[in-house]
């Protein structure tokens, strides 16, 4: 079994956008919410318990809660976030108390990477103005042509133009397996550019000629210059362990 324990986190900055220090209310929250995702795994209940573990771990983001959130993750059936949150976690842990689940958390990631299914993208008609979009989320063309991690389950692929589905592809990823996926964006007509009138052109040449940004004298009377400077920030990181812990139950992680 997995022992997990919620630790507080302080962080400070003299920068603005620094991760800012979490309040009493906001660890007292993420505390009943770890507890909580607990007592959902216990119940067998990991959609509730993900859910409970996202939302701690964005109040307080602590690698034991980290570890709970990737069990919870995959359970659920989200393996490519599960094994994002489990290399997480081996990036930040080097060295410390929680050091000592790097193994079971290198084995879990070994696992769940060789679950993953893997979906090949072949795209036609595309144009460079394109939407590509993988179940209502937009992906980059550069996906095209290589094993693109998914999800187990059901997926829909398609391309949009101007606002307008012009491709469309469904498929089903299982587990260790890849699947090619093809799709095609049927022709459209291009939309002709707007011709302006001959009187609105005549208009708008006036006002250029007219206008104060078009005197040479300002020009040759004004010098610009841009100056630029770079702000660094450290952030001084404190932690005080704390007492609540909780027990994912065997076969998450498993320990050694």
């Amino acid at each position: 079994m997995l022992a997990v324990a919620l630790v507080a986190a302080a962080g400070s900055s003299s920068v603005a956008g620094a991760q800012a220090t979490p309040s009493d209310a906001e660890v007292t929250l993420a505390r009943e919410l770890f507890r909580e995702g607990v007592a959902h795994v216990r119940a067998n209940e990991w959609p509730q318990a993900r859910t409970a573990f996202e939302r701690a771990y964005a109040l307080v983001p602590r690698p034991s809660v980290l570890l709970n959130l990737a069990a919870a993750q995959v359970q659920t059936g989200r393996l490519v976030a599960g094994a994002e949150s489990y290399r997480r976690f081996l990036r930040e842990v080097t060295s410390g108390p929680d050091a000592r689940r790097r193994p079971a958390a290198e084995r879990a990631l070994q696992e769940v990477e060789s679950r993953i299914p893997r979906a090949r993208i072949e795209v036609t008609g595309q144009r460079d103005a394109d939407r590509l979009l993988l179940d209502g989320s937009e992906i980059s063309s550069a996906v095209t042509g290589v094993a693109l991690p998914v999800d187990p389950g059901d997926h829909e692929l398609t391309i949009e133009r101007d606002g307008e589905t012009v491709g469309r592809a469904s498929f089903t990823a299982v587990e260790s397996q890849e699947v090619t996926v093809h799709v095609r964006a049927r022709a459209t007509r291009r939309r002709p550019a707007p011709i302006e009138s001959p009187t609105r052109r005549r208009d708008r040449d006036d006002d250029d000629e007219g206008s104060v940004a078009s005197s040479p004298i300002l020009w040759t009377a004004i010098g610009v210059a841009v100056v630029g400077g770079v702000v660094a920030a450290i952030v001084l990181l404190s932690g005080e362990e704390d007492p609540y812990s909780g027990n994912v139950p065997p076969g998450v992680i498993p320990l050694p």
